[in-house]
């Protein structure tokens, strides 16, 4: 029997005695089998492991095969939940020697990869963000709009009426504003509408910009709006689908980028 073949039968072997046991009574066993799978390069297995340790289940049992079978799942599979565990092993020592710089490298890779945890873990080290809306156009959202939309992207006509019966949300990193947006009824459309959605380049890709979609429906649902619509630019339109937007019409022009219309409604 070769090497493949003996793996192969011991990752099943792991894989039966994982299932016989009942994730809500007997978790912790469950987990040692397919820790045990994910240690010899089962990549199921180890999603298993990520999925169960975000819904909840605790771990009663050796961390450093925890952290070693994280660690085949960030470089071998490239797997951004266990890119963010590693993260967590290294920044509370489990399973590993603690190391803050190894920490930040492992957020930081599975924030790239789409690792939402590791998106806040990253923010929570590095940046003090915090999220301010107002009534009126503030300063502090001006100087984001003109940095982003006039300074980097050449709009002309960046202000207008709109702002002044707009809710307006400016997140800081610190005293420093850093991204905005503001949502606003529309009388002709019958909806909420949001726009001008901002992040300095630096900023962009801690999760910025969902906060800002989630601050303004949590706005619209609190004013009892039923819908939440925006003039998306074409190619940031994949994003908005992903946060429950839906396109409808065909697209057109602002200012020479093409834009499309997209909603987003809430069930009653």
């Amino acid at each position: 029997m070769d090497y493949k073949q003996q793996r192969q039968e011991k990752i099943s072997f792991f894989l039966d005695q994982a299932e016989q046991y009942d994730f809500s009574r007997e978790h912790a066993k469950a987990m040692i089998y397919y820790i045990r799978a994910g240690l010899l390069g089962d990549e199921g297995a180890i999603r298993t492991v990520c999925n169960n340790v975000k819904n909840g289940y605790g771990l009663s049992y050796n961390y450093e095969e925890f952290f070693r079978c994280m660690l085949i799942g960030a470089e071998q599979f490239h797997n951004p939940d266990a890119m963010y565990e590693l993260g967590v092993c290294y920044s509370s020592g489990l399973g590993v020697e603690k190391s803050e710089a190894e920490a930040m490298h492992w957020f930081s890779e599975g924030s790239k990869a789409g690792s939402k945890e590791a998106t806040r873990s990253l923010r929570t080290y590095n940046y003090d963000i915090t999220i301010t809306q107002y009534d009126e156009l503030s300063p502090f959202a001006m100087l984001v709009r003109t940095t982003v939309f006039v300074n980097e992207q050449g709009y002309k006509n960046e202000f207008d009426f709109i702002d002044e019966n707009a809710h307006h949300f400016v997140i800081f990193d610190g005293k420093k504003p850093v991204a905005t947006a503001r949502v606003y009824f529309d009388m002709l459309l019958e909806t909420y509408c949001l726009g001008r959605v901002a992040v300095l380049k630096e900023y962009r890709g801690l999760g910025l910009g969902t906060d800002l979609l989630e601050a303004a429906e949590t706005y619209v649902r609190d004013m009892r709006g039923k819908t939440l619509a925006l003039h998306a630019q074409v190619d940031k339109q994949a994003y908005y689908e992903a946060h429950g937007f839906q396109a409808e019409g065909i697209a057109d022009e602002d200012e020479g980028v093409p834009h499309v219309w997209m909603w987003k409604r809430f069930a009653e």
